[in-house]
């Protein structure tokens, strides 16, 4: 009987060995990952095509690769397993329209998001909790900062458990080194020099805070 198994197996592996090499490829490709990536369209995760699961509360949840949705609570969680960077610029292969990001957003420790625009007016109590990196965009939700913070413009709050290390914030964050005011000095280039003047950020009105880029 053990010779007749170990015959067996020999013939297979020689069977395999005889395959096309684009055989053997579409074979792997079909044993691997079909989980779709990210893509948001009218400020919602494209579902199209995931089957949710339900979780312990009864939640739909959406499984993608690296990201997934919570379809009860509107809460987009993105946890690559590696270092992965997400551009959310408009129009861009995420997010491919020009709508904000609506649902609340929990950004993992390998995630990196960039251009990122995020709307809680039609979704009141949304907000965003960084574990990872934000490096640039326009958040007009909360954030709960545990992760790192090196730019973008901050429309509400910012609880700041983490590292700032840039940005423009509306409210003063609780830590990180901060510029009084809303004056920033920026460089124009003059007839061919360049020349420093200062420039008002209008948008807030009388206050803000800007916090300069530190690479440290």
């Amino acid at each position: 009987m053990k010779k007749r198994l170990i015959s067996l197996l020999v013939a297979l592996c020689m069977a395999v060995t005889l395959l096309p090499v684009s055989a053997i490829t579409a074979w792997a490709e079909e044993g691997g990952s079909n989980l779709k990536p990210l893509q948001i369209w009218s400020g919602y995760p494209v579902l199209d095509g995931i089957t949710p699961t339900t979780d312990s509360q009864n939640h739909k949840i959406y499984t993608g690769d690296g990201w997934s949705y919570d379809g009860t609570d509107k809460v987009l969680t993105l946890a690559p397993q590696s270092h992965t960077t997400y551009d959310l610029k408009d129009g861009g292969s995420i997010r491919q329209d020009q709508n904000s990001i609506l649902c609340s957003a929990i950004i993992g420790e390998n995630a990196t998001i960039k251009n990122g625009a995020f709307w809680n007016t039609v979704n009141p109590g949304s907000s965003i909790t960084n574990d990872g990196t934000i490096t640039s965009g326009v958040y007009s939700m909360p954030v709960i900062n545990h992760g790192t913070i090196t730019g973008g413009t901050f429309k509400s709050t910012v609880t700041n458990n983490g590292t700032i290390k840039g940005g423009i914030f509306h409210k003063k964050p609780e830590d990180g080194q901060v510029a009084d005011g809303y004056t920033l000095k920026v460089n124009s280039q003059q007839n061919g020099s360049y020349e420093s003047f200062d420039t008002e950020i209008s948008y807030f009105g009388n206050s803000g805070y800007v916090i300069p880029v530190s690479l440290n």
